[in-house]
């Protein structure tokens, strides 16, 4: 690190510390990287939102070391949900969905809500059966998948959502023989499908109902907003690697980093100086005291 000098006084840099490091489940984390909404959120108090406001840069690595780096901006409002991309989802029309080995067909007694749910029986004997569509998702927006499944005469069934063969499970292979709830979050990068796979004999049927899929326009209270520069306007990730895994069921690693903007520096004539932050009200002292003088830090040469 080359030394600085001015006025013949030695003016020392001010070193960006480490603030937090430490690694997230992929089952908790909630990333927006869309342009215009960027945000993370790992579901858990206390882990983000004490370096909301302080210009800290957060750097979120996956399984592979591709990286996401960005500035935190403030601690988020609570969930705020966009319209459901997921037409026909409620069942009540089958208009969209693309039936493979099976038929769906309406069940009107036995419902979440409305005034069906979607029976999907299997026609051959094939060891599975499935029905998907193409929610209009817009690329790298975080969205909430939601809905109900029951098995009746099949042996188990999985709703999950991705491009194909390569899904996110939403609700673990159950084999329950009553409505059960399953709700997961999943950030697009390509084109994706939400897929229901049945498993079962020829004949056997399972219920599908009430589906949906709503962007999260805003984050939760355990999560925070990013910006492209520090304290800046735009929420944008400031950069996204290429091949960035934005649904890695391996989890991630994150490290947060300050990067306090110093008021001024005081230089001495001795090997010593203080840093003011106006981030934080914060002073740090090095060495002997003497002969200080202040520089601001605009228009100063900083060189490094």
């Amino acid at each position: 690190m080359a030394n600085i000098y001015r006025d013949g006084y030695k003016i020392f840099p001010f070193l960006q510390p480490l603030q937090r490091s430490g690694s997230v489940a992929g089952a908790n984390m909630r990333l927006s990287a869309i342009d215009g909404a960027a945000f993370i959120d790992f579901g858990l108090a206390g882990v983000l939102t004490p370096y909301a406001g302080h210009f800290n840069k957060i750097i979120v690595i996956d399984s592979a070391g591709k990286k996401l780096v960005g500035y935190i901006k403030a601690v988020g409002t609570g969930e705020t949900l966009g319209s459901n991309v997921l037409t026909n989802g409620d069942m009540e029309s089958f208009t969209g969905w693309t039936q493979t080995r099976g038929a769906l067909s309406a069940e009107i007694t036995d419902k979440i809500e409305g005034t069906q749910s979607g029976k999907f029986t299997q026609d051959t004997v094939a060891s599975n059966c499935y029905f998907y569509r193409t929610p209009s998702f817009s690329l790298l927006g975080l969205y909430k998948l939601e809905g109900s499944i029951k098995n009746i005469t099949t042996d188990t069934m999985i709703a999950s959502v991705g491009p194909i063969g390569n899904y996110k499970s939403l609700l673990p292979l159950t084999a329950a023989k009553v409505w059960t709830a399953f709700s997961g979050y999943y950030t697009p990068s390509v084109s994706s499908i939400f897929v229901v796979v049945q498993y079962g004999a020829n004949g056997s049927y399972a219920l599908t109902d009430n589906c949906s899929a709503k962007q999260i326009l805003t984050p939760a209270a355990t999560g925070v907003t990013i910006t492209s520069t520090s304290n800046g306007s735009t929420y944008n990730w400031t950069s996204q690697e290429a091949g960035f895994d934005y649904n890695d069921a391996n989890g991630y690693s994150f490290e947060i980093e300050s990067i306090m903007k110093p008021a001024y520096l005081i230089g001495y004539r001795q090997e010593s100086v203080q840093c003011y932050h106006d981030a934080m009200d914060m002073k740090i002292s090095f060495g002997k005291q003497e002969e200080r003088k202040k520089f601001p830090m605009r228009g100063m040469h900083r060189g490094f």
